[in-house]
């Protein structure tokens, strides 16, 4: 009796120390990148900052084999053994049974199963509707300068507003059939910059604990916890700057002070910030212009004033404003946000023609 206990007790302990739901994956290359030679590749766990493998790189042909217990997001990257560089394939892909082809040298996933293949779908249903709006942005420009800041953009105000519902809805679409798996950890990762607190949280009720412990979902809902505080609803958190005359400058200069402040979070350097402000607010400005009650403030991550110049815009900078990122929790710009009279935060994450319509509806309702 003795011995059988023990040898029940033996094969318990045997199983809780192998993974019983364990799988076998493959990931290989079926094009050869001659400039990898002499590096070793990486497979980054993107969900969790983990690096399950290594594999030398050979003729430059990637094949790493490995076994885990839950598929995740992943990508390549390479490191140079003597110099220690490092390189980045840009492809994304999810880690399941099987074998998941990569192409190297044109940065693509190439096959896959089932999940890589729901992957590629989405990715390429959200290229479709990125290649389905207008170029008009190109047209009417007064310069060359302002031309080559518009080169790489493609959508205007308006489409970028109606292009983000879509993409938006795509992705909660993708991320429920898909909440336990690695698909859905990618989309929670790169597409939910624009949800709100309440819809964050509504998705990570869809996740195991293991997932809720994941380094990249902690770090989102921790950015997420901040921006409860600067959601809609709430009162505005102070910023300081300085003006485009190099005066000292706050946001409570114009917040708080009993009008509808529209606040346009924006960088010289950011193109889809100066289509924003041309496409939608200059035009709200001038349409505005006679209404006491309305003021627009632009909120400047550096130092806009020649590049407000150099578009004609004509409200007031609060620059060299990094400090915004943190306190209102931003990780994406343009962020257009919406305050009340007494300083109450009505709307944040505004685009095209959503301004106008929070800001008439915010008026109605204080007639």
């Amino acid at each position: 009796m003795n011995k059988l206990r023990k040898f029940i007790l033996g094969c318990g302990l045997l199983m809780a120390s192998v993974p019983i739901y364990a799988f076998e994956y493959r990931i290989i290359s079926n094009a050869s990148d001659s400039t990898l030679n002499g590096y070793d590749c990486v497979l980054f766990n993107i969900s969790d900052s983990f690096t399950p493998h290594m594999a030398e790189v050979q003729n430059g042909i990637v094949d790493i084999t490995g076994e885990s217990e839950r598929s995740f997001p992943a990508e390549l990257y390479f490191v140079n053994r003597e110099s220690g560089g490092r390189r980045s394939s840009r492809i994304t892909f999810i880690v399941e049974p099987g074998t998941t082809v990569v192409d190297l040298n044109e940065n693509v996933l190439v096959t896959g199963g089932s999940l890589n293949q729901e992957l590629r779908n989405y990715i390429n249903e959200i290229e479709a509707y990125w290649k389905s709006i207008s170029t008009d942005t190109l047209a009417n420009l007064k310069d060359m300068a302002m031309a080559k800041v518009f080169a790489d953009e493609t959508a205007n105000a308006k489409e970028t507003t109606t292009l983000k519902e879509s993409i938006k809805l795509k992705s909660k679409k993708v991320f429920k059939e898909n909440a336990n798996n690695g698909l859905g950890e990618y989309i929670l990762i790169t597409a939910t910059q624009d949800w709100s607190p309440d819809e964050w949280n509504e998705a990570t009720q869809l996740l195991d604990e293991e997932q809720r412990d994941l380094e990249a979902i902690r770090n989102i809902t921790s950015r997420m916890d901040r921006l409860r505080n600067t959601w809609e609803g709430t009162q505005f958190v102070d910023l300081e700057g300085k003006s485009v005359d190099g005066q000292p400058m706050k946001l409570s200069d114009y917040v708080g002070k009993g009008e509808f402040v529209i606040a346009d979070i924006w960088s010289s350097w950011c193109g889809f910030c100066i289509i924003e402000a041309r496409e939608t607010l200059i035009p709200l400005y001038h349409k505005y212009s006679d209404n006491p009650n309305v003021k627009i403030i632009g909120i400047a991550l550096d130092d806009v004033k020649e590049m407000a110049k150099k578009m004609d815009i004509p409200w007031d900078q609060l620059m060299d404003c990094d400090k915004v990122l943190g306190k209102y929790a931003i990780n994406a710009i343009p962020e257009i946000i919406l305050f009340g009279p007494d300083g109450t935060i009505l709307n944040r994450h505004l685009r095209g023609e959503e301004v106008e319509e929070k800001l008439k509806a915010a008026m109605n309702a204080s007639n």
